[in-house]
């Protein structure tokens, strides 16, 4: 063989060597990247839009749920006050006399607390008061369960910051049901309600986060696998369905609160209408008063209805962590009733403006 074609051979091993080694290097990066995608697929980004709306809805329930006890706080102090003027001016029966006397003067907690106050008789209106606080609490907890499925959805919790929310939820739960049952409970209707709600549970745990989802969760945290995230989820529904019972529980009970202040505040409309020498402006005052019942009797409903439908939205997010094009309707159909709240709250601001103010 001659020195020309030795050298063109080995030119031709040389050239096809160096081409060989690139095509060898793309085929390993693909494999790579095909090994990953196996193994890591499950951590791809989940989409968290659908998380910030169920937050969002509830916080529109909360505030709708406030506006409207806050309207029976309200009616049942103005109730008080009105009662207490009676007994002054001699109009009240001897024994109500009595009874709102024990009522407006107040005593030391020698039991409770060094800081605390009591009444030989409590006045009417603590009880609105303090269903209107355990309310709030209560919607609190589901705005901050709601925000925590969110960061929980955006990788931003980590294991240590989820167990002390889940603890401080929990606990905080076991203790607004304490006061929603005692509360609720002096009224006959509100036990039954309370009875077929614990008959429906049983023993079940008491808490917004499960035991056997806080593992799952911690399993999610460690890996950050998005089918992990839909299991806890899912683990934790029959905690959802209970909370979102016990929320239309509340509502049934301020709705049973409602009815009562509007039979006391109406009957003293019509009497005074009765009595009255210019009946016109008495009896827009008995309008006023019916048109703001009606507002705060349909957000009741409303929001008996957006508790409710709690349980499908979250099965919904917990559906599309690993289906992206799962239909969320159930969240959408969540966000629309918080947008319905926020129509029924301008109503209801609308109708407290018209109604004259009380002496």
């Amino acid at each position: 063989m001659s020195l020309l074609s030795l050298r063109s051979l080995r030119f031709l091993r040389s050239h096809a060597a160096v081409v060989a080694r690139p095509a060898l290097a793309v085929e390993m990066k693909l494999g790579l990247i095909i090994l990953v995608f196996l193994v890591l697929g499950g951590c791809a980004s989940i989409e968290a839009k659908s998380f910030e709306q169920f937050a969002q809805a509830a916080r529109q329930i909360d505030q709708g749920a406030d506006a409207v006890v806050a309207n029976n706080e309200q009616w049942a102090v103005e109730r008080f006050r009105t009662s207490l003027r009676e007994a002054v001016a001699g109009e009240a029966e001897p024994m109500q006399a009595a009874l709102l006397a024990d009522q407006l003067l107040l005593e030391r907690d020698r039991v409770n607390t060094p800081f605390g106050w009591t009444a030989g008789e409590q006045p009417l209106f603590t009880t609105s008061r303090a269903f209107r606080i355990a309310v709030g609490e209560f919607n609190n907890m589901l705005i901050e369960y709601a925000q925590g499925l969110h960061l929980l959805s955006t990788a931003g919790l980590t294991q240590a910051e989820y167990d002390a929310l889940a603890q401080r939820l929990n606990g905080n739960l076991s203790e607004a049901l304490g006061a929603l049952g005692t509360l609720g409970g002096e009224n006959p209707e509100s036990q039954i309600l309370m009875m077929q709600l614990r008959e429906r549970f049983g023993e079940r745990e008491q808490a917004i986060f499960s035991t056997a989802a806080t593992e799952l969760f911690h399993q999610y945290l460690t890996r950050r696998q998005r089918k992990e995230l839909r299991k806890a989820l899912q683990a934790n529904a029959l905690m959802v369905e209970q909370f979102a019972a016990y929320g239309q529980l509340a509502m049934q009970i301020a709705a049973l609160q409602l009815h009562r202040e509007y039979g006391e505040r109406s009957r003293e409309m019509v009497v005074a209408l009765a009595q009255s020498s210019n009946p016109i402006p008495k009896l827009e005052e008995v309008l006023a008063l019916n048109e703001r019942y009606i507002v705060l009797l349909a957000s009741l409903e409303t929001l008996y209805t957006a508790y409710g439908e709690l349980p499908a939205a979250h099965a919904g997010l917990a559906q599309s962590v690993e289906d992206p094009q799962f239909d969320l309707g159930s969240v959408r159909q969540l966000v629309e009733r918080g947008r319905d709240l926020q129509k029924l709250a301008q109503r209801l601001e609308d109708a407290a403006a018209a109604e004259p103010e009380s002496p």
